[in-house]
């Protein structure tokens, strides 16, 4: 009897079972081919991918370019771990993984730069992207790594430039704010300065002062020898003031030979007696060269806060400062004034506030014009004398010397207001015409040849052709052009004699002597007062007129 077949018990064909088989062999060959090109496409990667367990961090595989990239094995890199090819800080690199997973976890992507090391010793710098991901059915992390070294170089080269860039826009503004010919301070840092110093000044109740004054005259010095040589007058005026300032005063070229000398915490009365003995400073010093040398004045004007009224911001102590210096122009210059001292010479007439009356205001804006055409013409009468005296100067001062002795001896002769005002002109200008003349001839200390002479005697020709053309100064060319004629007839150039030469030609002519006599020239000392005057007095009737050499010898007594 044949067995019936268990109903439970599952029957397999020969067929089935080998069907099973092949599908077992195709998974595994899928598997195995899903592996290889998990591996191909891992190995081929451009950054190097470290793949970590996410309990210990260990390393469970590294692709090739993580191999070539810290220059290990990929059984090495297993062995040593991560935290082994780190550099420096980058050793903890274990506990900082940790807290990146932990962000990771809560998805938030984690990209951080690390100082990594190779075998051989070389940091560098890397850039880690942190994922998590399934590999191999576990969850990972992913170290996907970059090397950025070049591009942290190229950053650090940057941030060089940067600096340097930086260092060099500071030392660019700083020379914008700088005069680069005389190495001080511009009107343009003027504007910063000088607001910062009132503020500070008003915050802790100090004073502050500016100290403005410019170089009387300085046009001619220009004129007589050059700009060149006039720049070098410049530099070296700048040199001899921040010698004599304090270090924390600020010198300002205002413009041209105008300057400002800004002085923090310091009072009206301390900038006057600063200013004054800058002035004495400077009128004693001999600017030029080997060449020429040259004495120079300054009108200086002070302004001060808090003691001067009117003065609500930085500026107004500068605006102060020019008003006072037109004053000081006007007068003459070569002085210091405060507002102070042209209160009290105009009784509150000129003040530090501001007038809204309308007429005051035309009567002011005509009043400042008429100054300003008075000083232009006081400079072009006085401005030649002053620089090219310099070339034959007995002593500094010689010039207002024979001025007042010339003013004195006009008075004395009862010249009228005209006369006189002649007269004063051409003392001012009655030696312009040494500037033809030779430096080493003015200054030789032994006796002058037969040419040398000839050559000075032009002089006056040459003083009176220069200002001739001036329609101002035509009274005054016969005085200039004959100041050197006797009263015997044996002068020079034309040989007059007496009531022939111009009586203002005869009035320098004395002064002129009695100041070169009583001062040290290059080839004899100064002679006493008293022989001086016995010179004067035995030249009556020859050199010098008897009547002008009388009211001279009379004035002279009371002088000392």
């Amino acid at each position: 009897m044949k067995d019936e077949e268990d109903p439970g018990k599952e029957t397999v064909s020969p067929l089935t079972e080998n069907n099973n088989i092949e599908k077992s062999n195709d998974a595994d060959g899928a598997l195995a081919a899903s592996e290889a090109n998990y591996r191909a496409i891992f190995d081929a990667a451009n950054d190097a991918i470290f793949i970590l367990d996410t309990e210990t961090f260990n390393v469970v595989d590294v692709n090739r370019k993580g191999c070539e990239m810290f220059c290990y094995s990929r059984n090495e890199i297993e062995c040593i771990g991560m935290e082994a090819l780190g550099a420096g800080e980058a050793v903890n690199l274990k506990n900082d993984i940790q807290e990146r997973v932990n962000r990771v976890s809560r998805g938030e992507p984690q990209i951080f730069e690390w100082l990594a090391k190779d075998k051989a010793g070389r940091n560098f710098w890397a850039e880690i992207n942190l994922k998590r991901a399934v590999v191999g059915g576990k969850y990972r992390l992913l170290a996907i790594i970059r090397d950025i070294n070049e591009r942290k170089d190229a950053e650090r080269r940057l941030e060089a430039l940067n600096v340097e860039l930086s260092r060099s826009n500071r030392r660019l503004k700083h020379l914008s704010l700088l005069d680069p010919h005389t190495g001080l301070y511009n009107f343009r840092y003027l504007g910063e300065s000088v607001e910062a110093e009132f503020e500070k000044a008003r915050r802790q109740a100090s004073p502050v002062s500016a100290i403005m004054f410019d170089i009387d005259y300085f046009k001619s010095i220009n004129d007589v020898y050059g700009h060149q040589f006039g720049d070098l007058v410049l530099k070296q005026l700048a040199r001899q003031i921040k010698a004599i300032v304090r270090r924390y005063d600020i010198v300002i070229r205002f413009g041209g030979e105008e300057f400002i000398i800004l002085s923090p915490g310091t009072s009206k009365a301390g900038a006057v007696l600063l200013a004054n003995r800058l002035l004495g400073k400077i009128n004693g010093y001999s600017f030029g060269s080997g060449e020429h040398k040259v004495k120079i004045e300054m009108s200086m004007a002070v302004a001060s806060y808090p003691e001067d009224a009117g003065i609500i911001k930085g500026m107004d102590l500068i605006n102060i400062a020019d008003r006072v210096l037109n004053k000081v122009k006007e007068s003459g210059g070569n002085k210091v004034y405060s507002l102070d001292d042209i209160n009290r010479r105009a009784q509150g007439s000129f003040s530090g506030g501001v007038d809204n009356d309308e007429v005051r205001y035309i009567k002011d804006k005509i009043e400042k014009q008429a100054r300003r055409s008075n000083q232009n013409l006081v400079q072009e009468m006085f401005a030649f004398a002053r620089t090219v005296g310099s070339k034959d100067r007995y002593e500094h001062g010689h010039t207002e010397k024979l001025l007042r002795s010339v003013s004195d001896l006009s008075g004395a002769l009862g010249l009228s207001d005209v006369q006189s005002e002649q007269v004063m002109k051409a003392a001012a200008l009655y030696d312009l015409g040494k500037i033809g003349i030779s430096w080493k001839t003015l200054q030789k200390r032994s006796k002058l040849t037969r040419e040398e002479f000839n050559e000075v005697k032009k002089h006056p020709q040459i003083g009176a052709d220069i200002i001739s053309p001036i329609q101002s100064m035509r009274d005054i060319v016969p005085i200039v052009l004959y100041h050197h004629e006797r009263w015997d007839g044996k002068g020079y150039p034309a040989g007059l004699k007496a009531e022939e030469i111009p009586l203002g030609a005869r009035i320098i002519s004395l002064v002129d002597a009695y100041h070169a006599l009583g001062s040290d020239r290059p080839y004899r000392k100064a002679y006493p007062r008293d022989k001086v005057l016995k010179i004067i007095k035995n030249g009556s009737g020859t050199c010098f007129d008897p009547k002008v050499t009388k009211a001279f010898i009379s004035v002279s007594k009371y002088k000392k």
